[in-house]
């Protein structure tokens, strides 16, 4: 209970002192970090798998993965679609598979 109440006290005594910096008119700094654009190998494919995986997660989930098989790369469209819900219908889901294993699989080049 006594570490509760502590770190309750530290979070608001933070908060009054941040409240007091941005009040006193001290400079908000920023960053701005470069934009990334991963590019897919070329394949038929490449469309559906930008499309589709792009609305979800960076591309370099993708390009940062190790040789998959075909099948394991089935196995991890199928988890996107059935664990995590992505849109994805059968047909294309299929071809991103086919895909994914010519071009970041272990036959790829």
């Amino acid at each position: 209970m006594i570490k509760r109440v502590i770190f309750l006290v530290l979070i608001l005594s933070g908060t009054a002192l941040a409240g007091q910096t941005a009040a006193s008119g001290d400079t908000v700094h920023s960053i701005s970090l470069p934009a990334i654009r991963v590019e897919l190998k070329p394949g038929p494919g490449m469309e559906k798998t930008s499309g589709y995986c792009g609305v979800c997660h960076s591309l370099d989930y993708i390009t940062t993965q190790p040789a998959f098989s075909t099948e394991k790369w089935g196995e991890t469209v199928n988890k996107m679609v059935k664990v995590f819900g992505a849109p994805i219908p059968p047909d294309a889901a299929r071809e991103i598979t086919g895909y994914l294993g010519s071009a970041y699989g272990k036959t790829a080049r």
